[in-house]
């Protein structure tokens, strides 16, 4: 589903890679380690995905992500 969503939205690897750590609802820390960025990058980083998908609020990511083409 993440690459779909990628696709279709157009996200960058590194958005994508963002994307499915927000999809398990962890935090910046937590996608800092994973990714080896730095927390304001993920920050950063976040704020860019966000601005490009069709979810306000980064608590709803991982439901919007379970139900994609669903609708």
């Amino acid at each position: 589903m993440i690459a779909l969503i990628a696709q279709r939205y157009k996200l960058t690897a590194r958005e994508t890679d963002m994307l499915e750590c927000l999809s398990r609802a962890i935090t910046n820390e937590e996608i800092a380690s994973e990714l080896s960025l730095s927390e304001e990058g993920v920050r950063s980083g976040v704020h860019r995905l966000m601005k490009k998908i069709p979810v306000i609020e980064r608590s709803k990511v991982p439901t919007w992500v379970e139900t994609y083409g669903k609708e």
